[in-house]
């Protein structure tokens, strides 16, 4: 049996060795994980994108379903929790700690839906729903707990 006997390993890139995740505490040790959140928060995102353009209203589900998920998406894709290493330009600077991302997605979210109140008809129009902001707030924070919990840190130590 060689050294990697008893180890949970799995393939990386062809220029590095296989990477093992029982021993990992980065929260890429969950990327699997992530990239099913990814892909469940394009599914609802899409579902209400669909049932909207249908007008098929379900209470709830097509008012905030993408308030909920579209902020989610963007914190898991900048923050690359999926994967180590290739860290774009948005992952350096707004990815670049767990906290910066929450505030910056969470912050940018509710200045837009700020903004329905004065441009109802502007780039982001639409009507102003203080649920909505209650929405970004669960997709962002959820990212963001799951994400401290993963690596092994409370919310309030650093990444």
């Amino acid at each position: 049996m060689g050294p990697d006997k008893g180890k949970t390993l799995i393939a990386s890139a062809p220029d590095q060795s296989p990477i093992d995740l029982k021993n990992m505490t980065t929260p890429i040790r969950y990327g699997p994980l992530w990239i099913i959140a990814l892909r469940i928060l394009v599914a609802l995102f899409a579902a209400a994108a669909i049932l909207n353009m249908i007008q098929m209203h379900i209470i709830f589900f097509t008012t905030h379903a993408a308030d909920l998920s579209g902020p989610a998406f963007l914190y898991i894709q900048v923050r690359k929790l999926w994967q180590e290493g290739s860290r774009s330009f948005l992952s350096r600077t707004i990815g670049r700690t767990p906290e910066r991302a929450a505030a910056a997605f969470f912050g940018a979210s509710v200045i837009t839906e700020i903004s329905q109140i004065y441009f109802p008809h502007g780039i982001f129009s639409g009507r102003f729903d203080p649920l909505d902001i209650g929405a970004y707030a669960v997709g962002v924070g959820t990212c963001y707990l799951l994400e401290k919990i993963g690596a092994g840190m409370t919310p309030s130590e650093p990444a």
